[in-house]
This record gives structure tokens, sequence and C-alpha cells, in this order.
């Protein structure tokens, strides 16, 4: 998987900073009201650190759900469906052809 943040550009020109569960570190910086001692600052960065390393479903579940809601979403749309009927759709019932590239 891909280092954080996983950038995704919008049709917009807008790009979204996914953090899966962390906070981006400027908004860290800008949260912090009272000052840390040394000891505090060296566990949060090993803690964001370890967080970061770990690139398993346990820490980046929230980025794996985005894309299956997403690809559920362009699904719905492209067929017409309604979700109780993508849900309960099973895959050797679906087939589809596409009438602009054959």
């Amino acid at each position: 998987m891909a280092p954080l943040p996983v950038c995704i550009s919008l049709r917009t020109g807008q790009v979204l900073e996914l953090w899966s569960g962390l906070q981006s570190p400027e908004k860290v910086a800008a949260r912090r009201t009272r000052p840390q001692n040394q000891a505090q600052i060296e566990a949060s960065l090993a803690a964001r650190a370890a967080h970061d390393a770990d690139r398993t479903l346990r820490t980046r579940f929230p980025i794996v759900n985005l894309r299956i809601e997403s690809e559920l979403l362009m699904f719905i749309a492209q067929t017409g469906l309604n979700l109780q009927q993508a849900h309960t759709l099973r895959v050797e019932q679906f087939h589809y052809t596409s009438h602009i590239d054959g």
C-alpha cells in the first residue's frame, strides 16, 4: 500500500488527502494548546511512525472502505440498480457488455 497521505485528484482540480485515521501533521501542530516536553513529542512521533509503517488492513481500513464504497456507487450509477438490488446480486448473476466498445 502507498505511504500516507493517499492523494486523490478530483475533477475540480482539488486534491483530497486521506490520512487513514491520522490527522495531518499541520493540523496536529495547530491544535496544540500547551507545550509538550521532549518525551511526549518523541512518543507521539514514534506512535505516528509505527502507524504509518503498518500497511495492513488494521490501519488502512478507512481507505479500503472508501474504495469499496466508491466502486459500489459507480456500479449502481452504471447499471441503474438500487442499493438493495446491488447488495443481493451475486457475481455469477451479473454480465455486462459495453455498447460503446463492443
